[in-house]
């Protein structure tokens, strides 16, 4: 009766081991499939196709495009379409026109003449303003009209604002008509000297006479 209880209970533990061992996976199995390409399939390319040209993309040629030509248009001949002949030729500075005196103060202890218009090759029609500064004798301001050949076609004279020890601005209109015809004329100003009457400080300009 003992033997026959002994030989059941080993039964009973053979059979609890074989059931237990049944219900174990396989370890290896199970790690190669959770670790078999899944780490792989998440990191193969994914970055990549992230950086790959996207910066390259945005920096090529934007700039380039941006920078390329544009101050040139900008600039091009702007500056020079203004000073081209825009002006029918050179004329007297504004500034110098409206305040003729203003590089000349403190010069009354000294005679002078200094004409600020016309300048040089500007074009006339029948007549030309004259304006400038000066301290002469009794503030008189004489002028003429020459032509090429430095005939005297016209002449005459105009008061400063202060002569004889002040500065005073002067400003006139001359009549051309004389040198109608005329390719050019010379306007001269000057004073008198009391003593002869010789021309002091002159200032003379070239005029370009319009052709009607």
């Amino acid at each position: 009766m003992r033997r026959t209880l002994l030989v059941a209970g080993v039964a009973g533990l053979l059979v609890v081991a074989v059931g237990c061992g049944g219900q174990d996976p396989d370890p290896d199995a199970t790690d190669d499939a959770t670790d078999d390409g899944t780490d792989e399939a998440t990191d193969d390319g994914t970055d990549d196709s992230t950086d790959d040209g996207t910066d390259d993309a945005t920096d090529d040629g934007t700039d380039d495009a941006t920078d390329d030509g544009t101050d040139d248009a900008t600039d091009d001949g702007t500056d020079d379409a203004t000073d081209d002949g825009t002006g029918n030729g050179p004329q007297p500075d504004p500034d110098l026109v409206a305040d003729p005196c203003g590089p000349h103060e403190g010069r009354e202890g000294e005679a002078f003449i200094a004409l600020v218009a016309p300048v040089d090759d500007q074009q006339a029609g029948a007549e030309v303003d004259i304006v400038g500064c000066s301290n002469v004798f009794e503030a008189t301001i004489s002028y003429r009209v020459l032509d090429g050949d430095g005939r005297t076609l016209s002449d005459g004279f105009t008061t400063a604002e202060c002569g004889s020890g002040c500065v005073g601005a002067f400003h006139d209109t001359i009549d051309l008509s004389a040198a109608a015809g005329e390719p050019v004329a010379y306007v001269q100003v000057f004073w008198e000297s009391a003593e002869d009457g010789s021309d002091q400080d002159l200032d003379e300009r070239i005029v370009v006479l319009s052709q009607s």
